[in-house]
């Protein structure tokens, strides 16, 4: 069966059926290989542009394809298996890339969550200096290791990725890189707010809302974090006194929609 996207061979790119795609079909018996030709004839212009098995796996995850489908239905193990069989079936083609976005006229649905995240930001760490001055001292010379162990997530996390047979072993895996850098990041802050006298609740509770914040948004989940902060940011301001513990449940949220959007395979390839 010929699997070329977008060519002459329409006829195999119409067998995108009026039904569920997940629908069972009476006519193909459980594992046939015809059902993965079938599957991949219909996802071949989606996975023509993937450069790994992993992509594709991705997809299938994306698409709602569970363990039950993929097992009873096409008669693979795990999505990683149909993934490889369906990345194998159909050729490399790369599109022609879109034309370039005029600079000087942003999307404000994708910039304005940036500029909403930096605001609520700067009010918190603006509270956070009227309160003690070395805390924002210490938060700018930390820049830098925070950015380098943001760096090293998105690493690692391509580690984890490679590693993993189904998507529940990279959530654990992906927590435990999360884990790993941020409370590196805070065990850094830590030892600079014990020697400048800083207040470490306080500061560390700050830090760990930014760091994950950004971390957020830097694999494509900004709006979340963007409100989470705003929120911060306005309790804070209203409630100054109460800036650790804002922080602190703010941090607590952020880390918890960074494991559970952040713990899925196909989020880290969709990163900005």
């Amino acid at each position: 069966m010929a699997l070329e996207p977008g060519g002459a061979e329409q006829d195999t790119l119409a067998l995108r059926l009026a039904r569920p795609r997940w629908a069972k079909d009476d006519t193909q018996g459980p594992g046939d290989e015809d059902t993965v030709d079938r599957l991949a004839a219909e996802l071949a212009d989606h996975i023509a542009p993937a450069v790994h098995p992993y992509e594709v796996a991705a997809l299938l995850e994306a698409e709602g394809c569970t363990a039950d489908v993929v097992s009873g239905r096409y008669g693979h193990r795990d999505v990683f298996s149909l993934a490889s069989a369906l990345y194998e079936r159909v050729p490399r083609a790369f599109p022609t890339p879109a034309a370039t976005a005029d600079l000087w006229r942003p999307d404000t649905v994708r910039s304005l969550p940036g500029g909403l995240l930096g605001l609520a930001a700067g009010v918190l760490v603006v509270l956070a200096g009227l309160r003690d001055p070395y805390a924002v001292i210490v938060l700018t010379v930390s820049v830098g290791p925070a950015e380098w162990l943001l760096y090293r997530c998105r690493g690692w996390s391509g580690v984890a990725l490679r590693h993993s047979a189904t998507p529940a072993g990279f959530r654990w895996r992906w927590a435990a890189v999360l884990g790993r850098c941020l409370g590196g990041y805070l065990l850094l802050l830590l030892a600079a707010a014990l020697l400048t006298g800083s207040g470490p609740a306080a500061l560390l509770a700050l830090a760990a809302t930014l760091w994950t914040a950004r971390l957020s948004q830097a694999f494509g989940a900004a709006w979340p974090s963007a409100g989470i902060c705003a929120v911060a940011a306005a309790t804070a301001a209203t409630l100054p006194h109460r800036l650790p513990l804002v922080c602190a449940v703010a941090a607590l949220c952020l880390t918890g929609c960074a494991i559970g959007l952040l713990g899925r395979p196909f989020s880290h390839f969709t990163t900005t």
